[in-house]
């Protein structure tokens, strides 16, 4: 009978998880909280994230709140719990919907505020990132919920008119000017405005690098393109001057107003055609 050993079977689950084995990792896990008075909630947060990639949400949210009875400021479970709460909710009827995702994007703005001062840049992104397509899932969530309100009642404002007006045609100019009014005006699909957009990618940006050309663009995408192409401006082929990748100035005036826009328009985010909450993912 082999013998248990912590950081033998920690490193084992480590090593499953990095070859995307995440059932096994899991077990691995899981042995370790059977062997362990105190695991520490560092093995719940791993076993948590093993059942994000597995798609298991129920068991997200469980391992993550065995992990926040041990450490209730531990971050990387409070996003991993509001997201857990928003995909468990988004199929849900009306209100018990919107509950569940407000819980979320609470606990993933408690996340967001808890590492404010830290320098974990990468992280924030990630947190950002999440509390940017929990907001966009509320949206279209909303959007859902008040387009069959609007249709409840125009069904229930119908009848009366047609009761009630003798002349066909009249009936049906003013079935017509009740759907108008009932109507909402597609805001998803007006165009995103152009100067927020990055010239490579033609995404809203969220962290806008201006360079010695005087273009701007999303970090990460003139990253990828002078590693493949050279210190070159993608629009204009100009020579670029002292590029540094750690640091490049940001444009903050452009950078403000995106976040205002994104916050009136949550949609915009990596938008794509055809998306609603149903087809809107956290690792998109």
């Amino acid at each position: 009978m082999e013998t248990y050993n912590f950081t033998e079977m920690k490193a084992l689950g480590d090593q499953c998880f990095k070859n995307k084995d995440y059932q096994g990792a899991v077990e691995n896990y899981l042995e370790i909280i059977k062997n362990e008075d105190s695991p520490g909630a560092n093995i719940y947060q791993n076993i948590s994230l093993c059942y994000k990639k597995l798609g298991d949400w129920e068991k997200v949210e469980k391992y993550s709140n065995e992990a926040l009875m041990l450490d209730d400021k531990y971050i990387k479970c409070l996003k991993l719990r509001g997201e857990a709460k928003i995909e468990l909710h988004k199929f849900k009827e009306e209100d018990e919907a919107m509950k569940g995702i407000d819980e979320g994007i609470e606990d993933i703005k408690k996340a967001h505020r808890l590492t404010h001062g830290q320098d974990k840049t990468g992280f924030n992104r990630d947190i950002e990132h999440a509390l940017r397509i929990a907001k966009k899932i509320k949206y279209y969530k909303e959007k859902e919920i008040n387009k069959k309100l609007k249709n409840d009642l125009f069904s229930y404002l119908k009848s009366p008119i047609e009761e009630h007006t003798a002349d066909s045609s009249e009936s049906d100019r003013l079935k017509a000017e009740l759907q108008d009014l009932l109507k909402d005006p597609s805001v998803e699909e007006q165009k995103i405005p152009e100067f927020l957009t990055c010239p490579i990618s033609l995404e809203v940006m969220i962290d806008p690098k201006i360079l010695s050309s005087g273009h701007t663009y999303e970090k990460e995408e003139i990253i990828k393109h002078i590693k493949k192409n050279g210190y070159r401006d993608p629009l204009t082929n100009e020579l670029l001057q002292d590029v540094q990748f750690d640091n490049m100035p940001g444009n903050i005036n452009l950078r403000q107003a995106i976040e205002d826009y994104l916050e009136k328009n949550p949609w915009a985010y990596k938008h794509h055609k055809d998306e609603d909450y149903s087809n809107i993912s956290f690792d998109m």
